[in-house]
Order: C-alpha cells, then sequence, then structure tokens
C-alpha cells in the first residue's frame, strides 16, 4: 500500500478514487467534499501548501491557468526528491502528423506551453512519471451532449485522438503499480477519425469545414508496451 496525494480531483480524480482498492489516498478540491470517499482537503493551485508532505506519489491534475508553469514549479518544492511526481499533461503538447512520445513537443497555444513547461521541471526531478491523455471521453462526457451545441465542424478532416476517462484512471493505478518511473506515456484508443467521420455518427445537423484539415494521429504502442490493457480500446460503444 502506497500513501498517494491527488492534487486537482475533478472529473479524473473522481473516477481514479472510486478505482482505488489498495492505497491510502488524499485528494484537494477548491471546497471540501465528503461523498467521495477519501479524504478531501480544500486546495487551490498557486495558493501555499501546508498539509502533510510525506507522501510515496504526488498526483497533479490541474487543468491549465495564467502562470500555470510557475504555480506547478512552486507546488512541487515541498516535496521530498523520492516522493514520485506524476504529471497530468496533455497531447496538445505536439503538433501535427503521426505522433508517439519521442515526437518534438510543437504546441502553440497557450495552455500546451504552460504544459511543456511543467513537464520539463517536473522531467528535472529524479522520479517522475508524465501522462498525457488525449481528449477525455465517457458516458458522462459523451460527444451527442457538446455536439447539439454545435452547427459546423471546422478542420473536419483532423483525426480524433480520444481516450476513455476510466482507461487513464486505470492506467495511473496501473504505473503506481508496476513502479513505472522516469517516462512519459501518450494515452489514446485504437481509433482515430477524421472529425466527420466520428461526429457523423451521431446524426445531428451538422455541416463540415475541411478547410485547415491536418494528418494528426497519437501513437499508444509505448503504453500498450508496459502490459496496460485499454478497456475501451475503439469508439464502437460511443454509438450507443
Amino acid at each position: 500500500m502506497k500513501k498517494i496525494l491527488f492534487f486537482g480531483v475533478g472529473h479524473l480524480g473522481n473516477i481514479f478514487l472510486k478505482q482505488n482498492k489498495l492505497h491510502s489516498i488524499i485528494g484537494t478540491k477548491r471546497s471540501a467534499d465528503a461523498n467521495l470517499g477519501s479524504p478531501i482537503i480544500p486546495y487551490s493551485l498557486g495558493d501555499s501548501w501546508i498539509g502533510p508532505t510525506d507522501f510515496d506519489v504526488v498526483i497533479i491534475s490541474f487543468p491549465p491557468s495564467e502562470n500555470y508553469a510557475k504555480k506547478i514549479e512552486a507546488l512541487v518544492k515541498n516535496f521530498h526528491s523520492k516522493t514520485q511526481i506524476i504529471f497530468i499533461s496533455s497531447t496538445s503538447v505536439f503538433g501535427d502528423g503521426l505522433i508517439n512520445e519521442m515526437s518534438e513537443r510543437e504546441g502553440q497555444a497557450r495552455n500546451a506551453r504552460e504544459l511543456i513547461l511543467c513537464e520539463n521541471h517536473i522531467k528535472a526531478r529524479d522520479n517522475y512519471l508524465i501522462i498525457r491523455p488525449g481528449g477525455l471521453i465517457d458516458e458522462n462526457r459523451h460527444p451527442k451532449n457538446f455536439l447539439r451545441k454545435m452547427n459546423s465542424v471546422a478542420s473536419s478532416q483532423t483525426n480524433v485522438n480520444l481516450v476513455h476517462t476510466s482507461d487513464v484512471a486505470s492506467f495511473i493505478h496501473f504505473a503506481i503499480e508496476k513502479n513505472l518511473i522516469n517516462e512519459d506515456y501518450n494515452l489514446v484508443c485504437d481509433a482515430h477519425p477524421t472529425k466527420e467521420e466520428f461526429y457523423g455518427h451521431f446524426h445531428l445537423d451538422l455541416t463540415y469545414n475541411h478547410e485547415g484539415s491536418k494528418l494528426r494521429i497519437i501513437e499508444n504502442s509505448k503504453s500498450k508496451s508496459t502490459g496496460f490493457k485499454y478497456n475501451f480500446g475503439d469508439l464502437d460503444w460511443t454509438r450507443n
């Protein structure tokens, strides 16, 4: 059993906590929450950390915000070098093309640049893990829920790179149990349809604009090479 601190318990963190069977986990949210089955410490990124520091593993999973990299850098200084830092990043750090963990991190959006800075700082530690999920998708974050608010789809021939939220949570548990350290892993399912191919399954009244479309496929072979098995390796379940 390991002692784990999960910073930024949101949708992913909730599923991670529900999957726990082995470890002692404390989470943080902006406000206390007694319904998660684990102790929750109220905390907002950027505040001074005055909680305990004697953890085997610290997981950081905040949405990027202004001065994100500086806030993350200040936060990790609170923990001993022997503490493993697992940083939840994003495949948005990459540009276009066929992408694996060795690809250049060329993301140009503000959040992508902040995440790249964070990754660089985390990798300077002796004991780290970088996990980069694609777009999170599950029964609650189903595309049908947000597509109804859209009229058109831009760059519609660009590929989608999605991953089920429970697979991401499962991989974090897997990585901790298998003691995966000093590596980075991109997490996506096997299927990479274009936006038009994927959204077309939902029979909504959308128009598709091909202009600006690019090939963008994130590979997941490194995560599979660890022995991890995706429960949602394809996107067929989304059509139900």
